[in-house]
């Protein structure tokens, strides 16, 4: 299997995921938990602990990291199938 087939195997996964109600219902939770850490960043930035920032910001960023890998997974894999037809050529 190439790289590129282990890549388009990846997307599809994650594609499916994000269309079944599983996949659905994990997307929202991430959506209120990103809402939520910006809330506290919002209302901690004056007075919260260098470490409760780092904290807010870190479970922010991991939270948009999942968030962005599952709602671009199936744009992912349409540029890993272009590429794979374009290989073919």
């Amino acid at each position: 299997m190439t790289d590129d087939e282990k890549e388009l195997k990846k997307y599809s996964s994650l594609s499916a995921l994000q269309d079944s109600e599983g996949g659905k219902i994990i997307i929202q939770a991430l959506e209120k938990d990103i809402v939520s850490a910006i809330d506290s960043l919002c209302s901690k930035y004056k007075d919260g602990t260098h470490i409760e920032l780092i904290s807010l910001c870190s479970k922010l960023s991991e939270r948009l990291f999942i968030m962005k890998t599952i709602t671009r997974s199936k744009k992912n894999k349409d540029i890993i199938l272009k590429a794979i037809k374009e290989k073919e050529l």
